[in-house]
């Protein structure tokens, strides 16, 4: 009896495994579902900032490069840019609130199929706010 309980559980437990090993390889992305002009939104306390970010390979490899609506900056390249399974992590460093000075931002997104939400921050100032972001072209 005890071995039938037993075995039961193994099955079980490998049934389980398998479901989160397929649920894990389907949501993996490759660098060219993701490649395209993304619309990003910024809502922090009252500030609401338009961000326009292209993803591109070259010579297979993701690049990419963000613009603010304001022309404050335009196409600066991210840096440490990496995708794993189907999170997106960059940083940027551009002039920005609140002050103005030019600064690292840490990005960290998650993408599934059109749609990207997540964090940036900031470890110096000690901010972290919510993006999201819409895959327009």
């Amino acid at each position: 009896m005890l071995k039938k309980r037993l075995l039961w559980l193994l099955l079980i437990l490998a049934f389980l495994s398998s479901g989160q090993l397929l649920a894990q390889e389907k949501t993996a992305l490759k660098p060219e579902e993701i490649i395209g002009t993304w619309d990003i939104l910024i809502e922090a306390e009252g500030l609401v900032i338009n961000l326009t970010f292209k993803l591109e390979l070259e010579n297979n490899v993701l690049t990419g490069k963000m613009s603010d609506q304001y022309g404050s900056f335009a196409d600066v390249p991210v840096t440490d840019l990496k995708l794993e399974n189907n999170t997106l992590s960059f940083n940027l460093t551009v002039s920005a609130p609140p002050d103005g000075r030019v600064r690292t931002w840490s990005w960290e997104v998650n993408i599934e199929a059109d749609r990207m939400e997540g964090l940036v921050y900031n470890n110096e100032l000690n901010i972290s706010v919510p993006i999201s972001g819409k895959k327009t072209g």
